[in-house]
């Protein structure tokens, strides 16, 4: 299932497509393609720490129900929370204010 824009999830879109568009490939690439074609919030910062250069952080294997994570890309700190089998973004702030 597509993820859904928001005001959290757009300007992630935007680093994935400038980087894709940068590079030349994918010629009508947008965020909102982006984000129709990322199947979970995983894949989406897969794509970010490519596009940012930064580590990246595979989410928990096996996550119980309420689990909290959090994820690092140049400055922002998103917070995830595990609901019924699938991880929810719940935020996103500076990390220095976490």
């Amino acid at each position: 299932m597509p993820i859904q824009p928001t005001l959290i999830t757009i300007p992630m879109a935007e680093h994935v497509s400038s980087y894709i568009l940068n590079r030349g490939g994918w010629a009508d690439c947008t965020p909102h393609k982006i984000l129709e074609r990322a199947t979970s919030y995983e894949e989406l910062h897969k794509w970010m720490s490519i596009a940012t250069k930064s580590p990246r952080t595979p989410f928990p294997t096996k996550p119980k129900q309420s689990d909290v994570f959090y994820v690092v890309h140049e400055g922002i700190s998103y917070c995830y929370i595990y609901i019924n089998g699938e991880w929810k973004l719940v935020d996103a702030a500076p990390t220095w204010l976490r």
